[in-house]
């Protein structure tokens, strides 16, 4: 009988010491994973288009803030433009007015805190080109939207756009929102600064922005030339020091923008 109490109660001894230790253990584990270097990371989500949106012919996109933005089509082939709030996950849809253009095509998209400026473009349809029918003279439009209050307008930009050596017809080659009343258009050898009546107010002396390819770091705009990665300052609209040696181990958010010709 004593020998079975002795046996149990150094059982008993033996599985407390077991807890215990598995309990230290678990609780280094823990200080190890929480004391480590934290490093951001992603978690990929599949997103439901909204019935209304035609999947698939999405032409131009944009992020701002936690949302993405993407210009396309409705269910019934009318322009649209759509964003996406990632935080609460909802869609918000702005039927655009392109007022007179001919059969438009939405290209460059840029948004900024309480606007989305758009180029668009005059095409030839499918139906017409099949037949031989081509657009005489396409013309160019800039549509600038509020984000709040439904304002928008689209007018036809007064002047040429510039040639490139991929075509011989004259063209724009990129967008850029600075803010709701200025954004840069680019030509294949001319920057201009309009604003949303697309009066011209400045031609700055920046080159070879082409479709302007723009990335940001924190709040800070860098945009891709021939000789690398570059601050703008938004108030002289010139080029900083090329991002190079001590940025290098800087994170960054890219995002890449089609210019006229696609990618």
């Amino acid at each position: 009988m004593k020998k079975r109490i002795l046996s149990i109660l150094l059982l008993i001894v033996i599985l407390c010491s077991l807890c215990a230790c598995g309990k230290n253990n678990t609780g280094d584990s823990e200080a190890e994973v929480l004391s480590g270097e934290m490093v951001p990371g992603y978690l990929a989500a599949e997103i439901d288009f909204p019935n209304w949106f035609r999947q698939g012919q999405f032409s131009g996109w944009d992020t701002c803030g936690d949302s993405f933005w993407m210009t396309g089509e409705t269910a019934d082939g009318d322009p649209v433009l759509v964003s996406y709030d990632t935080l609460i996950g909802q869609w918000q849809r702005y039927d655009l007015d392109t007022a007179d253009a001919r059969n438009p095509w939405c290209g460059n998209l840029t948004v900024t805190e309480d606007a989305f400026w758009i180029l668009i473009n005059e095409q030839t349809s499918w139906e017409d080109a099949s037949s031989g029918k081509f657009l005489v003279n396409p013309g160019h439009y800039i549509l600038w939207g509020a984000r709040e209050g439904g304002e928008m307008r689209c007018t036809r930009i007064p002047f040429e756009g510039g040639s490139n050596s991929e075509t011989s017809s004259l063209s724009f080659s990129g967008l850029l929102g600075l803010d709701g009343e200025k954004a840069l258009l680019t030509t294949p050898e001319t920057c201009y600064l309009i604003d949303p009546e697309l009066n011209v107010l400045n031609q700055p002396n920046v080159s070879d922005l082409g479709g302007l390819p723009r990335f940001r770091v924190n709040d800070q705009l860098y945009l891709l030339t021939e000789e690398g990665a570059a601050p703008l300052d938004l108030e002289s609209l010139q080029l900083e020091v090329m991002l190079s040696g001590e940025y290098d181990a800087n994170n960054a958010y890219l995002e890449l923008h089609a210019g006229a010709g696609g990618t």
